[in-house]
């Protein structure tokens, strides 16, 4: 080997030389910058797996929202049924009380106005019967007796009392 340029000593020490600096640069390097990798891969590793829990934990929030947008939908349109049969059974019930309302009306107007034809035709009577006998009087006065003319008044009276219930 001296034949090629090596020396069997020297080559033995670049070998123990080599092996120690091996050695020393595993334990003090090596190792700790594997440490310093594994360290960071975790964390890495922890990242992702937060993000995947954190994305997991968003889909079930937006499903929980969607539900609950539907549900609250749901509600909204049951009041608002609700609120158009209330509203639908109020108009009913305001018909009905107008159109008692109205019968009832229509019913005192009808007693009134009979109850006021009454009073006309009794005052009518009276009236015609003042007529009749003012004028009878004067014609009476000029052609017959104190006593006939009584007599005739006392007839004609009789007499109008009756013609009115024949008419009804």
């Amino acid at each position: 080997m001296e034949k090629l340029g090596v020396q069997p000593f020297y080559l033995i020490a670049q070998i123990v030389n080599f092996l120690v600096l091996f050695v020393l640069l595993k334990k003090f390097l090596y190792k700790p910058i594997l440490k310093v990798l594994d360290e960071r891969k975790k964390k890495i590793q922890d990242g992702l797996d937060k993000a995947k829990r954190i994305d997991g934990e968003m889909q079930a929030l937006e499903e929980k929202k969607v539900q609950e947008f539907e549900k609250a939908k749901k509600e909204a349109q049951e009041i608002l049924e609700d609120a158009k049969k209330s509203a639908q059974e109020l108009k009913a019930e305001m018909t009905n009380q107008a159109q008692e309302e109205a019968a009832k009306i229509k019913k005192q107007a009808l007693v009134n106005f009979k109850e006021e034809k009454k009073k006309m035709m009794e005052e009518f009577k009276a009236q015609t019967a003042w007529l009749v006998l003012t004028t009878t009087k004067q014609v009476l006065k000029q052609s017959l007796d104190v006593k006939k003319q009584r007599q005739l008044i006392k007839n004609v009276l009789e007499d109008m009392k009756k013609l009115p219930e024949r008419k009804r």
